[in-house]
């Protein structure tokens, strides 16, 4: 489960809200560069995660299509770092990988071709709740973050944000919350009785002062190491994303999962086409393979991400159709997060300052 943790990358992480912000500032409207001709050929170029596809997916679509999958991966430095080298290498690559919030600022920038869900017919075995959310392309997997707990040190777990930030005392040192600050603040605007997509800046206030006043009990703002500490004790509840519980469930039953009852911050992956490709009818035909039942099933299982075509899960593997917090039928709500208006990314950066420096 370890190449889950690529999702810190993906899911448009709070470490890099303000860089998107810039990053969208730089390359929207009329200040992007036109794209570059490239000629047609039998090889796609996708930037993508680095295994992040079925196990035998791209071996399958050359033996059906004759062409050639070539995946580049994705860069370090986040979300803004991706979107800053689809644009400064405009035409080299066909298609990429891409979150709800680099989708978004890859369309604003015009960076992106204009989807056409026509032409890819498989589109239909996705729920309609999903394709409506990723209109650019399509949604392949998701994400979402909840609460963990050791079974053997907590009894009575909490069911909702409010009551984890009300009963924090009660887990002094043994609680720990996510390092990335939309995260943080994402699940604190939920237990504070607002929405993750608020436009209210006084909201990320309140948020703040919420997260100032329990961490004096928060033992760290943990990494990918959260569900391990969980796991073995040394802390006791963690906020995390569901892959994290999914990896400390494959080691035993020892961690619980909530769902809390206000939603889960979340978010989707999904492919979508660049500008400037000259294989766009290559890219439908990759896309089409892709939602095929078959292909589909094997890249979650290889992936063992959280899927979003709910007719795949008799040909799953019996470990995630028994996660709880992977399956879809047992998850609960999840609240997509959107792209932010500069002025909320700066609220939220400015929060996040004041939340390490104190």
């Amino acid at each position: 489960m370890g190449k889950n943790h690529k999702k810190i990358i993906i899911a448009a992480s709070g470490a890099v809200a303000m860089a998107l912000s810039l990053c969208a500032c730089q390359v929207g409207g009329s200040t992007s560069a036109p794209a570059e001709s490239k000629a047609a050929s039998d090889t796609i170029t996708m930037m993508n995660y680095p295994d992040w596809i079925g196990e035998n997916e791209a071996s399958a679509f050359k033996d059906e299509t004759g062409y050639t999958l070539k995946q580049v991966s994705t860069p370090d430095g986040g979300d803004s770092a991706w979107v800053n080298i689809i644009r400064q290498n405009s035409g080299s690559y066909d298609m990429s990988l891409a979150g709800m919030k680099v989708a978004e600022t890859l369309d604003n920038a015009g960076l992106l071709e204009e989807f056409d869900a026509s032409e890819v017919p498989n589109l239909k075995n996705i729920d309609s709740q999903y394709t409506e959310a990723f209109p650019w392309g399509i949604p392949v997997e998701q994400g979402k973050i909840g609460i963990i707990y050791n079974k053997e040190l907590v009894s009575n777990p909490p069911t909702s944000w409010k009551e984890l930030f009300e009963q924090a005392a009660s887990y002094s040192g043994k609680l720990l919350m996510p390092s990335y600050s939309s995260d943080v603040i994402d699940v604190t605007l939920l237990a504070t009785g607002h929405d993750v997509n608020t436009t209210n800046v006084d909201d990320i206030e309140e948020a703040k002062q919420a997260v100032l006043d329990i961490k004096q009990y928060v033992k760290a703002f943990a990494d990918s190491d959260a569900a391990s500490q969980v796991y073995d004790g040394s802390a006791a509840i963690a906020v995390v994303y569901d892959y994290d519980y999914a990896s400390a469930k494959a080691n035993g039953d020892k961690v619980g999962w909530v769902s809390p009852s206000e939603g889960m911050p979340a978010y989707l992956d999904g492919w979508v086409p660049l500008k400037g490709t000259a294989n766009l009818d290559k890219v439908y035909k990759l896309m089409d393979f892709h939602l095929e039942k078959t292909n589909y099933a094997d890249f979650i299982n290889t992936t063992q991400a959280s899927w979003i075509m709910q007719s795949v899960t008799d040909s799953l593997d019996e470990s995630l159709t028994k996660n709880e917090a992977l399956n879809p039928e047992t998850a609960g709500k999840t609240i997509y997060g959107t792209l932010q208006s500069a002025e909320i990314q700066q609220a939220v950066a400015s929060a996040w300052q004041e939340i390490q420096n104190s």
